[in-house]
């Protein structure tokens, strides 16, 4: 059997390990809640509002604390899933799988459109989402994956203008999946950064500025209609919640940060980082303008760029990741020398991965903090929702039952104490005030470990506040639920 034969059936094996891995991890993750987290419950939170009329809460309010810095597609989108009729987590689920097909949709019509068949381009394809951060889209809730799948189909559209085919229609596609994908993350704006820069490169200047300026005014409007939308919030919750607490050294450390965040994931990303890292070496300067190039390019920028915000993790190198596969498949179809090695290499890494992604689903869904929160959820469910709502440290806590958290995002809401001092006055008067008809915290309020943690997140007076009104009524380890003084 030829070298290059064996390696297709390799790839194509490696490939249906993957696929049926995927499958059996949504019907595993999902009913459990394995892929969730209290950041799960942020975006929920968000969606949940929105549902309710309240797009971008204020960082102060009547329905507790909000700020963030996520932008407005996918809070829209789940808000209106929700009104439709979908729970919560059905319609965070709905749209990640949505925007996962969507992407490996995009990545086949990248790989055909660069040379592939069919037969050659599905593995590939399918490989795109072999890592911690494609696992992690395709399982849990929040925004990451769906702009990802819209810049993909930007860049696949775009593409196709770089070489001449009906390039109004096409940069009228691209311009709109760009736009989109901006409108749900800002750092989405790589994709027609470089698809730009590869059709300027190319000598279609003309159509490159058609397509930077159509994009951009069009990621105006969706960005000031959901400004309008969200009575003029938006802006000010964003640029108050931007920074994250972020320093100078942030920025000038983020190149370390980001190789440090890559090489700390699954054998895939690792693999195919180093193997795309090589192969840009060997590239002539030629090869340097195409449109995947500048594609797999700019993801990598943006991927170091974003580092130099704290609290960055591997949830954004699923746009790296999945363009480096595709990048890589296309230089083993032109360089069949190299298909042996690299198809080996990736092959083995994809069965790795599969072994650890499975493991790490496993123990996620066994964790207390996730093992538990149904027995929290209950103990809550006997309580009269007229008495207030509840507080938890956790957003995810009740935002599983459709109620929006409290405190939007716990970490947000830490930095932005920080800067006015009245937040924490308003969370210590809500406390001592006996507001809410529970206080979950992970961990014995009383204890010194917990309460610098309870400090760090709500500020020094919170522990005294919350002991004076509360009492501890549940414990569901790593939980405690306290509920109002008699």
């Amino acid at each position: 059997m030829p070298a290059t034969t064996a390696s297709r059936r390799v790839l194509a094996a490696a490939a249906a390990v993957f696929s049926a891995f995927g499958v059996g991890a949504l019907a595993f993750a999902l009913p459990r809640g394995a892929g969730l987290n209290f950041v799960s419950g942020t975006w929920l939170t968000l969606g949940l509002d929105d549902a309710r009329g309240v797009l971008y809460r204020p960082i102060s309010g009547p329905a507790g604390f909000g700020g963030t810095r996520y932008f407005p597609l996918w809070i829209v989108l789940h808000g209106g899933l929700v009104k439709a009729g979908f729970s919560g987590v059905a319609a965070g689920h709905v749209i990640s799988v949505a925007a996962a097909i969507a992407w490996l949709a995009a990545a086949f019509a990248l790989l055909r459109l660069n040379g592939l068949s069919s037969g050659r381009a599905w593995p590939f394809a399918v490989l795109t989402l072999c890592s911690s951060a494609g696992v992690l889209g395709l399982t849990t809730i929040r925004g990451d994956m769906l702009p990802a799948a819209l810049n993909l189909c930007g860049i696949a559209s775009a593409s196709r203008a770089v070489s001449g085919r009906a390039a109004a229609r096409t940069l009228g596609t691209a311009a709109a999946c760009f736009a989109l994908a901006v409108a749900a993350k800002p750092s989405a704006a790589f994709g027609v950064f470089a698809l730009s820069c590869a059709l300027a490169l190319n000598g279609h200047g003309r159509r490159a500025i058609v397509l930077a300026a159509g994009t951009a005014a069009l990621s105006a409007v969706l960005v000031l209609w959901a400004d309008v939308s969200s009575g003029s919030r938006m802006f000010a919750v964003i640029r108050a919640s931007a920074g994250a607490g972020g320093t100078a050294w942030n920025v000038f450390h983020a190149p370390a940060a980001f190789m440090y965040t890559l090489v700390h994931q699954d054998p895939m990303t690792l693999v195919v980082s180093a193997l795309t890292f090589a192969a840009l070496m060997l590239m002539t300067a030629r090869e340097w303008t195409e449109p995947l190039t500048c594609a797999t390019v700019g993801a990598l920028a943006a991927a170091v760029a974003l580092h130099a915000t704290p609290g960055i993790d591997y949830n954004h190198l699923v746009d790296f990741v999945g363009l480096a596969v595709i990048f890589l498949g296309v230089r083993m179809h032109r360089t069949p020398s190299f298909e042996p090695t690299m198809a080996a290499a990736i092959s083995a890494a994809t069965v790795m991965a599969v072994v650890l992604f499975a493991y790490t689903l496993k123990e996620n869904a066994r964790m207390p903090e996730r093992a538990e929160l149904p027995a929290v959820r209950s103990f809550l469910s006997g309580l009269d929702k007229r008495t207030g709502p509840v507080l938890a440290s956790n957003p995810l806590v009740t935002a599983l039952d459709d109620e929006p958290a409290f405190v939007l995002d716990p970490v947000m809401f830490q930095v932005l104490r920080t800067n006015d001092p009245r937040l924490e006055q308003r969370m210590d008067a809500a406390v001592s005030a006996g507001m809410f008809r529970a206080v979950v915290v992970e961990g014995d309020a009383a204890g010194a470990v917990e309460q610098s943690e309870l400090t760090r997140i709500y500020g020094a007076g919170f522990q005294g506040a919350l002991l004076a009104r509360y009492r501890a009524a549940g414990t569901f380890a790593p939980y405690v639920v306290y509920v109002p003084r008699p």
